[in-house]
């Protein structure tokens, strides 16, 4: 009895510190800070080395690599390498997507309003760190100390194919981990089962304005809109 008495207040002590202790290593959210309204950044990804010493996944020649994104206030402009050298371009204003033609540099611009999941050339064309939505206090694994940064570390079975059980890409990733640094709450890097990407900020450069052929795009899809909404006068 005594045994059990001695137990029973050791966990009444124990516990209220362990969930206290626990308490206290938690972030407090945001736990993603909203970049400047200018600003840029470069994702370069790379495979992912096991631990087990197995050699990494091979590349795909199509695999995107490298990944610039520039934006100021509603322009936004993303280039995308391959691992095979090919880059592609493309701007966005506001929720209006334009793509160039790598060939002649003609513009098209579409809509997104319109277009239902997600953007199937990048994430980062929908906004700031749009893979990393799924941070929550639920994911939120530890704190470590690293090249002399604290970094806050989640973790999820199924990270961004998560955010839309019932939707298209559901479960298409899985085992992802985060790396936010703890300070200016921006990502350092996120790992998958088979890839590393690398987060890295740099100043923006100049000012950012779409391309005379997006300007043309766009004025000739304003003119289309205007026709085709004007009312049509009765006869």
């Amino acid at each position: 009895m005594k045994v059990w008495i001695f137990w029973c207040l050791s966990a009444l002590v124990l516990v209220p510190s362990a969930l206290s202790q626990l308490s206290e290593n938690a972030p407090s959210p945001p736990y993603l800070k909203a970049v400047p309204s200018r600003a840029a950044w470069t994702i370069t990804t790379r495979p992912l080395v096991p631990i087990s010493g197995e050699a990494a996944q091979p590349v795909s020649p199509s695999d995107i690599v490298k990944a610039t994104v520039e934006k100021n206030a509603e322009i936004r402009r993303v280039t995308l390498q391959t691992s095979s050298g090919q880059k592609f371009e493309f701007w966005a204003r506001g929720a209006y997507l334009f793509s160039i033609d790598s060939k002649n540099q003609s513009a098209t611009v579409v809509d997104m309003r319109g277009v239902d999941g997600e953007v199937a050339f990048y994430t980062e064309m929908q906004g700031d760190f749009e893979e990393l939505r799924w941070l929550s206090p639920e994911t939120f694994s530890e704190r470590i100390s690293e090249k002399g940064k604290k970094l806050l570390v989640f973790h999820s079975e199924k990270g961004a194919g998560s955010l839309n059980p019932d939707g298209p890409g559901t479960n298409r990733m899985f085992g992802v981990k985060a790396f936010i640094d703890d300070e200016s709450r921006l990502p350092v890097r996120v790992e998958t089962g088979s890839t590393v990407s690398q987060y890295e900020f740099t100043p923006p450069s100049g000012e950012l304005v779409l391309p005379e052929s997006c300007r043309k795009e766009w004025e000739r899809f304003q003119k289309y809109l205007l026709e085709t909404t004007v009312d049509t006068p009765a006869r």
